[in-house]
């Protein structure tokens, strides 16, 4: 998709496509691990810098504190969840916008495994 107007004529041509809006933010992977006990062991930021295909191509952890510390307020939210997640969220401007939280190894995860 490259323009609102492709997504005019994708719908004119089918109503059940489901859009979501362009977030003009620095995109971010986020690899969180909770123990049993419901407690944040490890949140680790990845900037994704290329994506292929869903998947992340290039990358860089970045130690964010803004998102270290709303990722910690969220998964404490998020009651008896433990175990490995990933989460994505949007930044600009020292704003977050959440987007997804995966119950698994993200794609990237390898990158996060060697910055720890």
């Amino acid at each position: 998709m490259h323009s609102i107007e492709e997504a005019k004529i994708l719908l004119s041509k089918n109503k059940n496509y489901v859009f979501k809006g362009y977030i003009d933010a620095t995109e971010f992977t986020v690899d969180v691990f909770i123990n049993k006990k419901g407690a944040v062991i490890s949140i680790v930021p990845r900037e994704r810098i290329e994506v292929r295909c869903g998947e992340i191509n290039k990358g860089r952890t970045k130690k964010d504190s803004l998102i270290i510390s709303e990722v910690k307020r969220l998964c404490n939210k998020l009651n008896e969840a433990y175990g490995v997640l990933t989460i994505q969220l949007f930044t600009k401007d020292n704003k977050i916008s959440f987007i997804e939280i995966n119950p698994r190894f993200g794609g990237g995860y390898p990158l996060s495994w060697q910055a720890r």
